[in-house]
């Protein structure tokens, strides 16, 4: 009695697949473009613009803005209304004419954009206004299916649609830009660089997961130089803010550690004698979360040079102090290593350029290190090799001073430390005995925590 229902629907499925092979273009040399246009619109005037080719029309939007030169609707406005209220739309009218004339749109757009100018909020509201007549042209539909997904024209909501979509997506940046009619380049554009500074502004949830840090971390350069440097404090607060207060897993810490030392440089070496660093600005509580994090590798990096100079006791040592640093109570640490132990740490870390340390120009024997870390106002001086630990208060003359890069052994042991044993002993500090007991670890646990109220149960310091 009735006709099959239909099982597809051929007509849509066709557009759908055009629209697809549509193919993404780079925008043309836009600035010589438009001043060759602006020099014809200037001979043209006189005659009420009627020697104008067609194609002077329709490319005007390239000649919009020019550098700092006054925007074309204050040089030429009787032209840029007969191109906004006659041509452009007659030409949207006309089917396949329509892509030709909407591109240089398009691109300007992009190219110029500029969130609080006045001038450019006039152009998005136009363009979007040309971009609602009804027209069959492909490209012109692929525009107004970003406008429908993206906002795409609307300057104070594309910022955070296009941010999110671009991060979310698990293509590459450049497979996720095609996929959204943008082509590689975009990202250099200052709608490429709004887009980047609303995706810093995602939260820390979206900025939190590793497949988005890649992403953002590899979108930030140009080659080796920073592709937006205005968001240098933006883009170190966005990404390293979130883990002042959450653990890291240890790729993403790797990732961001390598990431900010190589190109902001050491933040335990800030100050007069490490100028051009590019931590300006930057909020404290992303600065001592990389601290803290090249805190850990230090630690990590002093049992590994123990390990292989042949310390007799560097797991117990290594057993105390992660302890320490896991609870969140190692501030600071660094390293200074002999000759031996300075080889070793060249061999083992050649591939990471974060962990940097100081050297002895005497007084230690070329396999000793010693680690320097600060406790709650405690600082903390653990020589290896037998060598004993000793403890200052930071305020104190005799502290020594992390991050030298020369240090004298002699220099380091001749201040006397605080004492380990209430005056039961005749030297302060702690010589590393009984480990296997826990002896040594137990009295540095409890002069810790008589000292700054930390403590640590004896499962968690001893082996």
């Amino acid at each position: 009695m009735f006709a099959a229902l239909p099982t597809g629907f051929p007509k849509l499925q066709f557009a759908l697949q055009n629209l697809r092979k549509i193919s993404v273009e780079r925008p043309p040399d836009i600035r010589t473009i438009g001043v060759r246009l602006r020099t014809q619109y200037q001979v043209a005037r006189a005659t009420g613009y009627r020697g104008l080719l067609v194609s002077s029309i329709r490319k005007l939007p390239f000649a919009y803005y020019l550098d700092v030169q006054p925007c074309l609707r204050e040089l030429e406005p009787a032209l840029v209304t007969r191109y906004w209220t006659e041509a452009l739309p007659a030409a949207m009218l006309q089917g396949r004419r329509s892509k030709r004339w909407f591109a240089p749109i398009f691109f300007t757009y992009c190219q110029q954009f500029h969130l609080n100018s006045t001038e450019f909020r006039d152009f998005a509201s136009r363009a979007l206004s040309a971009l609602s007549m009804k027209s069959d042209d492909l490209f012109v539909k692929r525009m107004q299916r970003l406008q429908t997904e993206l906002s795409f024209f609307q300057p104070n909501r594309v910022g955070s649609i296009l941010a999110g979509t671009l991060v979310e997506s698990s293509k590459p940046l450049n497979q996720a830009l095609e996929e959204n009619f943008l082509w590689p380049e975009f990202i250099d554009t200052p709608m490429g660089e709004h887009t980047f500074s609303s995706v810093l502004d995602l939260g820390a949830r979206a900025l939190m997961r590793p497949e988005a840090v890649e992403k953002i971390l590899k979108w930030s350069r140009n080659a080796n130089q920073p592709r937006y440097p205005d968001l240098r404090v933006q883009l170190a607060n966005a990404l390293l803010i979130p883990w002042s207060s959450n653990t890291a897993p240890e790729p993403i810490k790797t990732l961001l550690v390598n990431y900010f030392v190589k190109h902001y440089r050491d933040p335990r070496l800030l100050g007069p004698g490490n100028p051009g660093h590019q931590w300006q600005g930057v909020s404290q509580r992303a600065i001592d979360t990389v601290r803290r994090w090249l805190a850990g590798d230090t630690l990590r990096g002093f049992m590994q040079i123990l390990e292989r100079t042949a310390d007799s006791i560097w797991l117990y040592r290594q057993k105390f102090w992660m302890a320490y640093y896991d609870a969140g109570h190692i501030e600071e640490a660094w390293l200074v290593l002999g000759d031996e132990a300075a080889m070793r740490a060249r061999q083992m870390f050649a591939n990471q350029p974060a962990m940097t340390y100081g050297r002895f120009t005497g007084g230690a024997t070329p396999q000793q290190s010693v680690l320097l870390l600060k406790i709650g106002g405690l600082v903390f001086s653990e020589w290896s090799h037998n060598g004993s630990l000793r403890a200052f208060r930071e305020s104190s003359s005799g502290a020594p001073t992390l991050y030298g890069s020369r240090y004298n052994g002699y220099e380091l042991r001749e201040p006397e430390s605080l004492d380990f044993h209430d005056g039961q002993n005749v030297n302060p500090q702690l010589t590393h005995s009984a480990s296997d007991h826990g002896t040594w670890q137990r009295k540095a646990r409890d002069f810790i925590n008589r000292e700054t109220g930390l403590y640590l149960a004896n499962k968690a310091i001893t082996l």
